[in-house]
């Protein structure tokens, strides 16, 4: 799993581009283009199993997951051609009683046409939701989920993705794009117990999944939306928001107490974003809400995944460090050439 996360990570350092045009009129780099921003907010990431069945007790009741509920803290930094950020999450509720631990990252590259967002997520032990509302820790089940966020830009030289997300430039007149979204991703749920159940009663609404136990998902998929910024003040104060909405295939390879099978199914999936604040000459500040899912058929299972968050961002901008990072990827490739040369 990490080798295919460095694997995602070299090829976003690997497809860098030259600059595309852009309209001064709309979009206005800041002079000092660099930034280092300070983040705090909340997380939640849910799973769960669905059925078909209109009896509310076989159609959610036991596989309704909260894989991660945490508030998280974090620093980021935005240099040049690449963004990262170290997150700290802390655990929220019956998770932290339980020690039950998570860990995430993700490196992003974005350009003026098209971007990507590389992501990994390690969660060991779930929170089980009960019809009573109640939540009970699961330790013995394991979620984990790699992958990478491809974006294009239709309208590029008046549309900038950044400006609402990472403050790197202003955007200095209202504008809006189509845009579309490409995820490939990998994900897998292992659990020592049963996650869906194995009696008499429920086999007619699991049926091949009776008494499922691991799920490996391999999926593309594709998500036309669309995007806009309306800027007040030149740029200075900012809403932006941003729907997609798609669809894709899976290949599921999933395991049960009885035998081992896949299949390749499709996939429904949705994103949004919403982004306001102040983008000033030197400081920012900007809160940021976003919503995603996925349904994936097993037949006759769905398996849902959900992740939904908002967080506040506070930021400083400063010039470059050219003797320290080069300008662009071959500079520093030359750089590291000389060093082995020597």
């Amino acid at each position: 799993m990490n080798r295919i996360y460095l694997l995602l990570s070299l090829v976003v350092l690997a497809i860098s581009a030259k600059s595309q045009p852009v309209d001064s009129l709309w979009i206005r780099p800041f002079h000092y283009q660099n930034n280092i921003y300070y983040e705090q907010g909340n997380n939640t990431v849910q799973l769960n199993f669905l059925t078909k069945a209109k009896d509310s007790t076989y159609r959610y009741y036991p596989a309704n997951f909260d894989i991660s509920a945490s508030q998280t803290k974090g620093l980021g930094l935005n240099y040049k051609f690449f963004s990262v950020s170290f997150v700290y999450n802390t655990l929220l509720d019956v998770r932290a009683a339980h020690h039950l631990r998570d860990l995430s990252f993700n490196f992003s590259l974005v350009k003026r046409k098209w971007g990507v967002e590389s992501f990994f997520g390690h969660y060991n032990g779930v929170v089980s939701v009960l019809d009573s509302g109640k939540f009970v820790a699961n330790p013995n089940i394991r979620f984990d989920r790699v992958g990478a966020r491809f974006h294009y830009i239709r309208k590029y030289a008046r549309y900038s993705w950044r400006a609402p997300r990472d403050q790197s430039e202003r955007q200095r007149k209202s504008s809006a794009s189509l845009i579309c979204l490409i995820v490939p991703s990998w994900n897998r749920v292992q659990s020592k117990n049963n996650l869906l159940p194995n009696d008499t009663l429920s086999y007619k609404y699991y049926q091949n999944q009776w008494g499922l136990r691991n799920v490996n998902t391999y999926k593309l998929e594709v998500m036309p939306g669309y995007a806009f910024t309306i800027s007040l003040f030149r740029g200075r104060f900012f809403i932006s928001p941003m729907w997609a909405l798609g669809t894709g295939i899976a290949y599921n390879n999933y395991e049960t107490t009885v035998f081992r099978t896949h299949n390749l199914k499709y996939t429904f999936c949705a994103y949004s974003e919403f982004n306001f604040g102040f983008n000033g000459a030197r400081f920012y500040c900007c809160f940021n809400t976003f919503t995603q899912s996925y349904n994936s058929l097993l037949d006759p299972v769905y398996f849902q995944y959900k992740t939904t968050g908002g967080k506040i961002t506070l930021g400083f901008r400063f010039g470059t460090l050219e003797k320290v990072i080069p300008e662009d990827i071959g500079v520093l490739l030359d750089r590291v050439r000389k060093r082995q040369q020597t």
